[in-house]
C-alpha cells in the first residue's frame, strides 16, 4: 500500500489559488464590474467636490488678502528681488513635497483632505454669518451705534469677521473713538453757542442743516434703484436744496410768520412740478421724492427756528433756579420760553438715547421692529422712562408755566416722535443699502445719522406748547409767540 505524501508548500499555495479562481469564476462578473465602476465613480465625485470646496475657500481667502500680498511682493521686488526668488523656490519645493506626500498617502490622504476642506468651509461659512449679523447690528442705526439691546457688542462683531481675517488693530479703534469724541465735543460747543445766541445765528445754522441734510437725502434716493428707479435730475435736486435752505432764513426775516414758509413750500413744489412736466422723460416718483424732500428736509426742521423764537412767557421767576443765572452768561433775562423749550427737547432726546441703550443692553430680549434689528421693547421702555423723567424734571427746574405731569406728557410725545424719525431714516438707508447717509461728521456719518430724531420733534413740541399754554391760541400767528 502506497503511503500518501504530504503536499509541499508550493503545491498548497497553487491549490489555494486555483480554488479562489474557481470561486471567482462562479460569481456574477457583470454585477461585480458594475459595483466597482459605481464605487469608483462615487469616489471620483467625492474627490472633485472636495477639491472644489477647497479651491472655493482658498479663493475667498486669496481675494481678501490679494491686496496685502501684492503690496508685500512689490516691496520685495523693490528691495532687489532676491528674497522673492528664494521664497518662490522654497514655495515650489514645498508644493512638490506636498504633492508627493499626497500621492503617497493615496485614498486615505484624499479623504483627510476632503474632511479638512469641509471643516474649513464650515468655519468660513460660520464666520461669514457672524460677520453679517455683526454688520447688521452695527449698521442698523447708522454710525451712532445706539444699539437698543444689542446683545453682541461691536468689538465681538469685529472679532467675528473671519478666522482668517486680520482683526482691527488697537490703534484704529482708538483713532475712531477719538474722532467720535472730538466731533461730539465740537457739535456740543457749536450747538450751545447758536442755541443761546438765537436770532440770525440760529436761523443761519438751521439753513445750513437743511441744505446739507437735503443733499444727503437725495444721495440716498439715488441709491434706491429698486424702490425709486427714476431719481430726480440734478437741476431738480439743486432747486430742492436751495428751497430747503431758504426756509429758515425766510421765517426769521418775516418775524416768525408761518404763512411765509407755507407759501414758500407750496411755490417751490409747484415750480418743481412744472419743470418736471415740461421734461420729456418725467416719472411720477420724481414728483413724490421731491415733495418728500421739501417736507422732510425743509418744512419740518424749520420749526426749530419757530420754537426757539417763542418769547411770550418769562421763565426767570423768583421761585425758579433760572432766576439766579449768572450775569456773565447773560443774566436771567436771556431765558425765554423758546430757549427753555429748545434745551429741554434736546436734552430729553439725548436722555432717551442713553436710557434706551442702557436698558436694551442689559435687559433687551424682544425685538421691537424688523427695520432696526438692534432695537428691543425693553430698550424702548427704558428710553421712554428716561425721556419723560428728564422732561418733567426740566419743567420743574426751569419754571415752565405748567406742571410736572404736563412735562412728563411732553416727554412721552417727544420720545415717540424721535423714534419715528429714527426708524424712518433707517428705512431709507436700508432701501438704499447704505451704512451712513453721509460722511460730513467724522466718526458719526452724516447729519441725518446724528440728527434724524430731531426732524419731527421741533414741530410737535411747538404745537404741544401752544396747546398747553394757550389752548391753540394763534397757532398760525403773525409772529413769534
Amino acid at each position: 500500500m502506497a503511503r500518501r505524501t504530504r503536499p509541499t508548500e508550493c503545491e498548497s499555495t497553487r491549490a489555494h489559488d486555483d480554488a479562489r479562481r474557481a470561486r471567482d469564476a462562479r460569481r456574477p462578473r457583470v454585477r461585480a464590474t458594475r459595483s466597482s465602476d459605481a464605487r469608483r465613480a462615487r469616489d471620483a465625485r467625492r474627490r472633485r467636490a472636495a477639491m472644489a470646496r477647497a479651491m472655493t475657500t482658498r479663493g475667498a481667502v486669496a481675494t481678501r488678502l490679494d491686496g496685502r500680498r501684492g503690496d508685500a511682493k512689490t516691496r520685495a521686488r523693490r528691495r532687489g528681488g532676491g528674497r522673492t526668488a528664494t521664497a518662490r523656490g522654497g514655495t515650489e519645493a514645498r508644493t512638490r513635497e506636498g504633492a508627493g506626500g499626497t500621492r503617497a498617502r493615496g485614498w486615505e490622504g484624499t479623504r483627510a483632505s476632503a474632511r479638512d476642506a469641509r471643516t474649513g468651509e464650515d468655519a468660513a461659512a460660520r464666520a461669514r454669518t457672524r460677520a453679517v449679523i455683526g454688520a447688521r447690528e452695527r449698521w442698523g442705526d447708522g454710525a451712532r451705534g445706539r444699539g437698543w439691546g444689542a446683545r453682541v457688542e461691536s468689538g465681538a462683531s469685529d472679532a467675528a469677521v473671519g478666522e482668517g481675517d486680520r482683526k482691527p488693530t488697537k490703534g484704529k479703534g482708538v483713532s475712531n473713538l477719538l474722532k467720535r469724541t472730538v466731533s461730539s465735543l465740537f457739535m456740543v460747543a457749536v450747538g450751545g453757542v447758536v442755541i443761546f445766541a438765537g436770532g440770525w445765528p440760529w436761523a443761519l445754522a438751521m439753513a445750513l442743516f437743511n441744505g446739507a441734510s437735503c443733499v444727503e437725502y437725495f444721495g440716498m434716493v439715488r441709491e434706491m434703484n429698486k424702490e425709486l428707479p427714476y431719481p430726480p435730475p440734478e437741476w431738480c435736486i439743486n432747486l430742492c436744496v436751495a428751497a430747503c435752505a431758504s426756509l429758515p432764513v425766510l421765517l426769521h426775516a418775516t418775524g416768525g410768520k408761518m404763512t411765509s414758509i407755507i407759501v414758500a413750500t407750496v411755490i417751490s413744489f409747484t415750480a418743481i412740478c412744472a419743470a418736471l412736466i415740461v421734461n420729456e422723460e418725467s416719472h411720477f416718483n420724481e414728483f413724490t421724492s421731491s415733495l418728500f424732500g421739501l417736507i422732510y428736509c425743509g418744512f419740518l426742521p424749520t420749526f426749530w427756528v419757530k420754537l426757539r423764537g417763542m418769547s411770550g412767557v418769562s421763565l426767570a421767576t423768583p421761585d425758579s433756579l433760572l432766576h439766579h443765572w449768572p450775569a456773565w452768561l447773560g443774566g436771567p433775562g436771556i431765558w425765554t420760553l423758546g430757549l427753555a423749550a429748545t434745551i429741554t427737547i434736546v436734552l430729553s432726546v439725548v436722555s432717551a438715547d442713553v436710557g434706551a441703550y442702557a436698558f436694551g443692553k442689559n435687559f433687551g430680549k424682544n425685538k421691537l421692529t424688523a427695520v432696526s434689528p438692534n432695537k428691543t421693547v425693553e430698550g424702548a421702555i427704558g428710553g421712554l422712562l428716561a425721556c419723560a423723567g428728564t422732561c418733567a424734571a426740566l419743567f420743574s427746574v426751569m419754571g415752565w408755566p405748567g406742571t410736572a405731569w404736563q412735562g412728563a406728557f411732553l416727554g412721552v410725545t417727544v420720545f415717540f416722535t424721535s423714534v419715528f424719525g429714527d426708524l424712518l431714516e433707517s428705512v431709507m438707508k436700508r432701501n438704499a443699502t447704505m451704512k451712513d447717509s453721509g460722511n460730513l461728521i467724522p466718526g458719526h456719518g452724516g447729519l441725518l445719522d446724528r440728527f434724524d430724531s430731531y426732524i419731527f420733534t421741533g414741530s410737535v413740541t411747538y404745537f404741544f406748547v401752544i396747546a398747553v399754554l394757550g389752548g391753540f391760541r394763534r397757532v398760525f400767528s403773525v409772529g413769534y409767540y
